[in-house]
């Protein structure tokens, strides 16, 4: 990426080498992520350009720098894009996702939309044999972060939840409400997203571009709203939606990237006692764990991949993620 909204160059560049705590990954895959596009619109600027973008990676162990431990050439791995520093208060407690040091694989470093990356050994995830590459790919962003949001709300089983925006996230959250027995509604505008949710077990799908979806969610809930609303969209609108859907004393939470203010009745807000809860990115245990429950045959990626083209068709994979194109879940670049 050399500026905002233009097309993306691929180009020859320096083979890189790792330093004494990096690794080097030939990339089999990579995820092509809706906050690439805001990156490309310059919404979610890189820190500085040009840049390699690409943080959905995976693939096998190149060479390893001199002071690595626990990997090897050969191996499958998967990358935290959230390359944290391991040693500030948030990575200590657990929340590495908060760094105060992070550097972000392709937003602030160079990312997977290349046949190598260097990578800190710390930001690796071992890969088992069992998951093809472009699924483990899309396990560092697209699986993740959804797992990350459910468990900011707390989310259980046999509680309701609602999905606002069935994209590439929003479809591993209908996946993930399945798994973990509680019952969603899923709402999106396009009547193929919403059909895929229905397949998968979703107990009420509803259009918004047709239906109101606050009306239509409390209706299925008797009124009373759901536990948890997730909002993966990140408009003014889909917000204000996800927190009217809410019981008293339920949760909202916002997960797609909003630039600008949002407003909420207040006094609505405040007399239902509802929380408003953010969640951004993943922290590196819940990328171990969601990598765990794909190799147990918990959690079911292999539709999870609708388009799969080489890297020098790769502007040709954003046209098809932000036009919608024969209704993709992720666009993967295979090499």
């Amino acid at each position: 990426m050399y500026a905002a909204n233009s097309p993306l160059k691929v180009e020859d560049v320096e083979f890189p080498n790792p330093g004494p705590s990096e690794v080097l990954v030939r990339i089999k895959a990579s995820g092509l992520c809706f906050s690439d596009v805001h990156a490309l619109k310059g919404e979610l600027p890189p820190t500085s350009l040009p840049l390699t973008l690409g943080h959905e990676g995976a693939g096998i162990i190149e060479m390893c720098g001199r002071s690595v431990r626990g990997f090897r050439k050969g191996q499958r791995v998967v990358i935290d894009y959230v390359n944290s520093c391991g040693k500030c208060e948030y990575c200590r407690s657990g929340r590495d996702n908060l760094c105060s040091n992070a550097k972000l694989f392709g937003f602030d470093v160079n990312g997977s939309f290349a046949e190598y990356a260097l990578v800190p050994a710390r930001s690796l995830v071992k890969l088992s044999s069992n998951i093809p590459f472009d699924q483990g790919a899309v396990l560092g962003c697209a699986a993740s972060t959804p797992y990350h949001a459910f468990k900011r709300a707390g989310l259980k089983k046999n509680q309701t939840a609602a999905l606002i925006g069935i994209g590439g996230v929003g479809y591993h959250a209908a996946l993930l409400s399945k798994m973990i027995g509680a019952k969603f509604a899923a709402v999106d505008i396009s009547e193929q997203q919403l059909a895929r949710t229905k397949e998968i077990g979703a107990d009420l799908v509803v259009n918004s571009a047709s239906r109101d979806p606050v009306t239509q969610v409390r209706a299925w809930t008797n009124q009373s709203g759901v536990d948890a609303a997730f909002d993966f969209v990140g408009s003014t609108q889909t917000i204000k939606e996800a927190v009217s859907m809410v019981k008293k004393g339920g949760v909202a939470v916002l997960v797609g990237i909003t630039p600008g203010q949002i407003q909420l009745d207040s006094l609505d807000f405040l007399l239902r006692e509802v929380e408003l809860v953010t969640s951004i990115d993943h922290s590196h245990g819940d990328l171990v764990a969601i990598e765990r429950l794909v190799s147990r045959g918990k959690l079911d990626l292999s539709k999870s991949i609708t388009h799969r083209l080489p890297l020098d068709q790769i502007n040709d994979g954003f046209r098809v993620l932000q036009e919608k194109t024969d209704n993709p879940i992720r666009v993967a670049v295979v090499q």
